[in-house]
């Protein structure tokens, strides 16, 4: 499951629209996604944010966090960072429940940055949280001008989602491929030595990842660092 955060509480956000736009995208790729409007938030947030097991809240966070193996937060730029609503959303959040997960940034603002500011602020709060951040992060500049009253409605800007998002749905596909994987191979071999060698290299950043569609999907993801190189190539039949 794919959890997309719209970062604010603000009603018929940009950022809503933009959410919406990339659960569109993933659901026409066949993933699972959802959306979290952070307007759901209960109106006594700010009571209960410490009390994580207080009724309904818990719930939302279970089903959002807890549950979803990817993260997409959709970031607008309020006063040169992201909203204090989401930062406090975080807060309410146990660290385990979000820990070692992995996360996509999309930034959205008015002006020519695109949410450049807001993403450099956030990375380093999912960093300390242990949270892997992918590199590549779309900023959406000019937002106002791009959006319709529901969604993303530029071409440009869609096809950069498309294609960012696609390459994060195959990577969630490869993943849950490895587990499958180690799950088939500790009936041979010794867990602890297998899962080492895939956690090395799976923390590198990607260097190459491409894709063939046709009978055959042929999924080709090196990566190269200061670790040894490492390559897999899977191929599923239809």
């Amino acid at each position: 499951m794919i959890t997309i955060i719209s970062g604010t509480n603000r009603k018929n956000s940009n950022s809503l629209k933009v959410s919406k736009t990339c659960d569109k995208i993933l659901q026409e790729q066949g993933a699972d996604s959802q959306i979290c409007c952070l307007t759901e938030l209960p109106d006594n947030f700010f009571s209960l944010i410490y009390e994580k097991d207080s009724p309904g809240y818990s719930q939302m966070i279970d089903t959002y966090i807890t549950k979803a193996d990817r993260l997409v937060f959709v970031l607008p730029e309020y006063q040169g960072s992201y909203p204090g609503v989401l930062k406090a959303f975080l807060d309410s959040i146990d660290p385990k429940l979000i820990a070692e997960k992995k996360a996509c940034l999309i930034g959205v603002a008015s002006g020519r940055g695109g949410g450049i500011r807001p993403q450099s602020h956030f990375t380093d709060v999912l960093h300390h949280l242990k949270v892997e951040v992918f590199s590549s992060q779309p900023k959406l500049s000019g937002i106002d001008r791009l959006v319709d009253d529901v969604f993303l409605q530029d071409p440009s800007a869609i096809d950069q989602l498309k294609t960012h998002l696609k390459q994060k749905t195959l990577l969630l596909l490869l993943h849950q491929f490895l587990d499958l994987l180690i799950h088939q191979l500790l009936k041979y071999f010794h867990a602890e030595t297998i899962r080492a060698k895939l956690t090395l290299h799976e923390a590198c950043p990607i260097q190459n990842f491409s894709v063939i569609v046709s009978k055959l999907i042929v999924l080709e993801y090196s990566t190269s660092c200061r670790m040894p190189f490492f390559s897999i190539k899977i191929i599923f039949k239809d």
